[in-house]
């Protein structure tokens, strides 16, 4: 899983959301991890030939994780979705501060991850919030 599709997650699931659905469906990225950092044992041959080289250890990335997880499992228990906070482990940026590069380069370029293209007319697309209207970098 590449970070590139975390943070495309992370747009759909945090930013680009119905109200009434903010804060349902985090999105968790932790810096130094790969995607292998959150599984254990020994990783399949095609895993070891192409997955990053996590630069954290398994046991920081797995409290890390296991951190989420709780926080979720708690705020789906107790129904208070619009409480649930990203639980800070110890030397890790929050999601938001990891992503946020990638999220506003992705905008920029004009991601038809994040927004269909305006395809209304041949020549001159109207100008749209649904969707968008070439690349805001070129404009």
């Amino acid at each position: 899983m590449r970070i590139t599709r975390v943070a495309e997650s992370w747009y759909h699931q945090m930013e680009n959301i119905e109200e009434a659905q903010a804060d349902m469906f985090p999105v968790y990225g932790l810096d130094g991890a790969s995607h292998w950092s959150f599984a254990s044992g020994t990783a399949p041959s095609a895993v070891m030939k192409k997955d990053l080289k996590p630069e954290i250890s398994d046991e920081k990335a797995h409290a890390a994780f296991a951190a989420q997880m709780v926080g979720f499992t708690e705020m789906i228990i107790s129904s208070k979705v619009n409480n649930w906070v990203e639980h800070k482990t110890s030397g890790v940026v929050s999601t938001a501060e990891l992503l946020d590069p990638m999220l506003q380069a992705m905008k920029m370029e004009g991601f038809y991850g994040m927004k269909d293209p305006c395809y209304a007319g041949p020549l001159v697309n109207p100008l749209q919030n649904t969707c968008l209207h070439g690349s805001p970098w070129n404009a």
